[in-house]
């Protein structure tokens, strides 16, 4: 086939029309990936491939969403890319940047909806892995779920979570605490009674989701490794995937790094491909949990290897710190340990509901109280050399 000319698409809207739903849509995919290939050998710019392959996808009769077919591009510009041997310039460089982030939906970042946070870690943008690392009980997982609620909310883009810790139950119950703004004791109260508070929260949970924040979770008889992870991602293709908590994905007999060692180029790989942004939560090693308790600067390492910080784009270590008082809450913290785009090392004290086990979207900037030893000394004076803009 020379191009999707009228005879073309013809040939393969019969083609279509005679097979079922997924194997229909499997091969009108085929043919745009082909047909992207064509347009790239042409010189045609990624940006102006995509709405050539939205009508083309139009006349054969199958629906691609916008992301779909930036993907397709995507796909056929890599491959494709493989076939020429000259060295890449710097204007082609600059080229294939811009062609992408102007391919990118308006709002297409994964945020936590806490300013101060987002700030300084840059946010993440398709096709980035940021990796949340803290010990148990350090509201990773309510912070990740503030981060997707604030992704469906401002988007029209769509969630693939794998919460491999909690079932999903358990996750529809921490969501329906934060609707109802009350503990997960009284939303069970609730759903017993029937309440019209419950209702009203399902309901605007589910129109809020519009079927775009779907939970997988492991069964005893099959649970998920990164193979089957990636393999779901690619068959869903989401824009946001969030994977809870990474050394679950162990197979049989496999120990914590070989499974690190395994998972995280794959992921990594994945989200590279397809642009997907991805989240993946890590415990954190047991000599990093015992330095964190007694105040060390170092940085969380993630359980199973230091290959997770590695391949991150960025990571936010989060820690459960000891209450003002007897009375208060503990307090949460989470220190930007690595960024590409924001400030690393900066770190936040994060305000919360502990009733709901929710963030406010308040943060404010917190120091150590062991104070980082100075390195290095300067031969001209002891004060420093030069100040932030303003200061005196």
């Amino acid at each position: 086939m020379s191009g999707l000319d009228l005879a073309g698409v013809t040939a393969a809207r019969d083609i279509v029309s005679s097979l079922d739903g997924s194997a229909a849509k499997g091969f009108a995919e085929d043919v745009l990936l082909e047909e992207a290939k064509r347009l790239f050998s042409f010189g045609v710019p990624s940006s102006d491939m995509v709405p050539h392959l939205s009508s083309k996808a139009r006349s054969l009769g199958i629906a691609f969403s916008k992301t779909e077919l930036r993907r397709i591009v995507a796909r056929a510009v890599s491959s494709e890319s493989e076939r020429y041997t000259t060295a890449p310039t710097t204007a082609a460089y600059i080229k294939d940047l811009a062609d992408e982030i102007r391919s990118w939906e308006d709002g297409e970042r994964f945020s936590f909806g806490i300013p101060a946070l987002d700030d300084a870690s840059g946010c993440l943008c398709p096709g980035e892995v940021l990796v949340l690392v803290g010990a148990q009980g350090a509201m990773k997982t309510s912070l990740l779920l503030s981060g997707l609620e604030n992704y469906i909310s401002a988007t029209s883009g769509s969630v693939l979570f794998f919460s491999l810790d909690m079932k999903p139950e358990e996750i529809a119950e921490r969501r329906l605490m934060r609707a109802m703004g009350t503990s997960a004791f009284e939303v069970r109260r609730h759903i017993r009674q029937g309440s019209a508070l419950f209702n009203e929260a399902a309901q605007a949970l589910n129109e809020s989701d519009g079927g775009r924040f779907v939970v997988l979770g492991n069964k005893s008889a099959s649970r998920y490794t990164a193979e089957t992870v990636c393999q779901k991602i690619t068959s869903v293709m989401p824009e946001v995937v969030a994977i809870d908590y990474l050394t679950l994905l162990r197979k049989p007999r496999q120990s914590d790094l070989d499974c690190v060692n395994e998972a995280m180029p794959m992921l990594k790989s994945i989200a590279q491909e397809y642009g997907i942004m991805m989240v993946i939560l890590s415990q954190m090693g047991r000599s990093s949990k015992q330095l964190q308790a007694s105040g060390s600067l170092a940085s969380g390492s993630a359980k199973g290897g230091g290959i997770v910080e590695e391949l991150a784009n960025a990571q936010i270590d989060v820690f459960k710190d000891a209450p003002v008082n007897e009375f208060a809450l503990p307090r949460i913290i989470a220190t930007v340990s690595k960024t590409r785009r924001g400030i690393s090392g900066r770190s936040f004290e994060l305000e919360y509901d502990g009733r709901t086990m929710s963030f406010t979207g308040k943060a404010v900037p917190v120091k150590r109280l062991k104070a980082q030893k100075q390195v290095f000394a300067s031969y001209l004076s002891s004060e420093p050399l030069f100040r932030e803009e303003g200061e005196l």
